[in-house]
């Protein structure tokens, strides 16, 4: 009986660091699924991730400035049907309530730059940016780092108007790392894009060309293969990423040690 005993004590106790040492495993395993074998492989999916998420971004604003895009509408608003510009602001407010939780903004321009009809909290647009072609571009607002497109109207070969379409993709930092309203006193290179790796630094187009390594900078452009911000990667922050992954398996792996000690009492 006794000797029973001590042979079921045993197996609890192989039992447990086998299964400790198959989390561990398994946590090892998932990590360089999920990550990448080293810091370059963690780097590919940031990248992939950010690009991928800004020409999301981007083709969707295309496509709701297109929804709006009612050349006889908007030509009404222009002669100053009233009832015109009722149409065009209940178009505007229902593209852009499809698009929340984005807190997006819509506008739509007379030729003289003045807005005919609106939704969302749209910022102050630059004149000569509503003069440009289709174009997408960074801009910093008051809550952050925010991306516009720009779509003329254009009616027998003029152009009749202007459709600006802007949404927030990332949150200002202060000094400390606190998230901040404002812009005042703030470094541009402070806008951070979250992934689910690590965060990434953006900084604006006209600030400087990527540095030629290639290793923790890469540019971010629009669908039609312009810049519009290069983003930096830290390698701290995906040593970090990396650490509390392996903190997290080998805290499995001690719950695991932990449970068989309580069957071995």
């Amino acid at each position: 009986m006794l000797a029973m005993f001590w042979r079921r004590l045993l197996r609890i106790a192989i039992g447990g660091v086998v299964c400790a040492l198959l989390v561990l495993a398994a946590g090892w395993l998932l990590q360089r699924v999920a990550l990448g074998v080293d810091d370059a492989g963690m780097r590919m999916r940031v990248e992939a991730e950010v690009r991928s998420s800004f020409d999301a971004m981007a083709r969707r604003l295309r496509t709701m400035a297109v929804q709006t895009s009612d050349l006889p509408t908007i030509r009404s608003a222009l002669d100053g049907e009233t009832s015109a510009v009722g149409r065009l602001l209940t178009s505007t407010a229902a593209v852009v309530s499809e698009d929340a939780p984005f807190d997006s903004a819509l506008t739509i321009y007379g030729g003289d730059d003045e807005p005919l009809a609106w939704a969302g909290r749209p910022s102050d647009l630059p004149s000569d940016r509503l003069q440009d072609d289709e174009a997408w571009f960074a801009a910093p607002g008051a809550s952050g780092l925010r991306l516009v497109y720009v779509r003329p109207v254009i009616d027998n070969g003029a152009r009749v108007a202007t459709i600006a379409v802007e949404r927030p993709v990332t949150l200002g930092l202060d000094a400390t790392g606190r998230r901040v309203g404002g812009l005042q006193g703030q470094d541009t290179d402070a806008f951070r894009f979250p992934t689910w790796i690590a965060e990434v630094s953006m900084q604006l187009r006209y600030e400087g060309e990527p540095t030629d390594d290639g290793t923790t900078t890469f540019a971010i452009e629009d669908p039609s293969g312009n810049r519009l911000l290069t983003a930096t990667i830290d390698p701290e922050d995906l040593a970090s990423t990396r650490s509390r992954w392996q903190a997290a398996s080998e805290s499995a792996a001690i719950t695991v040690l932990a449970i068989a000690v309580l069957l071995l009492t």
